[in-house]
């Protein structure tokens, strides 16, 4: 039998390992692609973290609030401030579970037309921007547009604007809604006042790297330890597809509610 031979470590050479790995332990890391957390890991860390947080309720903005938007299969819900995509079926959902109620939306949600017509039929519109000034805001969607600087000053007045609502005595029913953009979705996912996420799966999937300008839904693996699929169903028509010009996109419904007690 062969054997290895092991020099003998004295104490002295012993104590100059310990100093050399001492001296030089800044020099050394760790590689992203062999790290213990993946960057996904840390990403749905992160959520966690920022969740924690923001855990206790302000009494200042609406006890709850819902969510609503349209995804493709890899969550793009917008190109260039645009829907990729026409689906009457989906339009219609959005105006009969925002009709009469106070929607939270960011500035490119808002300007989706020239006219804010797909926004009508909403009680009050408050846009969440650090550009618009309320006047121009209103100059083409009428006097129930509010503009605010931040997601927390948007639920702030929005609580204000719901006070007097006979919805807001109504349990329930959702007074407020959230209708995006990206930013706006990941803030409001994450909110201990967020109740529902009424989202709509278009079965498309969409070359992200062909755009620039590209809005997505966070995935569900980053918000579904909170939320539980209570119904679904599958849309009764077909879309056309705005890139393609197909118009055989299928599409179903999809209605969540949060199970993680406050």
């Amino acid at each position: 039998m062969f054997g290895f031979y092991k020099p003998k470590q004295t104490l002295s050479t012993a104590l100059q390992l310990n100093r050399f790995q001492f001296a030089h332990r800044a020099y050394v890391r760790q590689l992203d692609w062999c790290a213990k957390d993946s960057a996904e890991k840390k990403s749905h860390k992160k959520w966690r973290t920022v969740e924690s947080k923001k855990d206790t309720v302000n009494p200042n903005i609406p006890n709850k609030f819902g969510i609503i938007a349209a995804a493709s299969n890899n969550y793009v819900i917008g190109l260039d401030g645009q829907l990729p995509w026409r689906i009457k079926e989906d339009v219609d959902y959005f105006k009969e579970i925002t009709a009469n109620k106070v929607l939270v939306l960011g500035r490119i949600s808002f300007e989706e037309s020239s006219n804010q017509a797909h926004l009508q039929h909403c009680r009050h519109i408050v846009v969440v921007s650090k550009t618009m000034t309320a006047a121009a805001a209103a100059a083409n969607a009428g006097h129930n547009v509010h503009v605010t600087k931040s997601f927390d000053e948007a639920l702030q007045l929005a609580h204000t604007l719901t006070a007097d609502s006979k919805n807001n005595h109504d349990h329930s029913t959702i007074d407020c809604w959230i209708g995006g953009g990206q930013l706006l979705f990941e803030q409001a996912l994450l909110h201990p006042s967020a109740f529902e996420v009424h989202l709509t799966k278009v079965n498309v999937d969409i070359n992200e790297l062909a755009y620039k300008h590209l809005a997505k839904f966070p995935a569900e693996y980053r918000w579904d330890y909170r939320f539980k699929k209570v119904s679904s169903w599958p849309g009764s028509g077909l879309g056309t597809c705005k890139l393609t010009g197909k118009s055989n996109l299928e599409y179903s419904f999809n209605v969540y509610e949060c199970f993680r007690p406050r």
